[in-house]
């Protein structure tokens, strides 16, 4: 039998109705200002994120209604219109990594 892979934390995912909403949340919340991250075109999503260690960080996330999307959107329950159109951003999800 082999063993499990190793697994660690990668990080947490805030969702916002908008980016701008959820950056506003984090820096009040935390007195710290998120940094611009990217687009996920395939997903129409986009994000922010807070480094919160060596390979550990927080990624702030909203719909990026301005994507063409060619697929579903992204299929986490945070980042569903649903899920944060609520009026704060959704509690946050975590992410894993594997070495393998």
């Amino acid at each position: 039998m082999s063993a499990a892979p190793a697994a660690e934390f990668d990080h947490l995912v805030v969702a916002g109705a908008t980016l701008a909403q959820a950056i506003e949340y984090v820096a009040d919340l935390t007195g710290v200002a998120p940094r611009p991250g990217g687009q996920h075109a395939a997903m129409g999503t986009h994000n922010a994120l807070v480094r919160l260690g060596r390979r550990v960080y927080l990624e702030l996330i909203a719909i990026d209604l301005a994507c063409r999307v060619r697929r579903g959107r992204a299929g986490s329950t945070s980042t569903t219109p649903d899920a944060i159109g609520a009026g704060r951003p959704a509690a946050p999800d975590y992410l894993g990594r594997t070495h393998e």
